[in-house]
């Protein structure tokens, strides 16, 4: 899971313009505490780690709203 995670900030990190893009004038580091806290539920859940789509879309716009 931690190499999955990993994987992610380093894209965006490599790819801010994409982050911006997805996230806008969040704090990365909120995008990125939310994407574990999903990682780990989805672990627990289904034993498979993976965010989805819909999932990342919720993310999201939790952020977006908690502004």
């Amino acid at each position: 899971m931690w190499i999955y995670i990993s994987q992610l900030i380093t894209f965006f990190d490599k790819n801010p313009n994409d982050l911006i893009s997805l996230i806008g004038d969040v704090q990365k580091e909120d995008f990125y505490r939310l994407l574990r806290e999903q990682c780990e539920k989805n672990s627990e859940n289904n034993g498979d780690h993976i965010i989805s789509k819909d999932q990342m879309i919720d993310i999201v716009l939790k952020l977006k709203i908690s502004i």
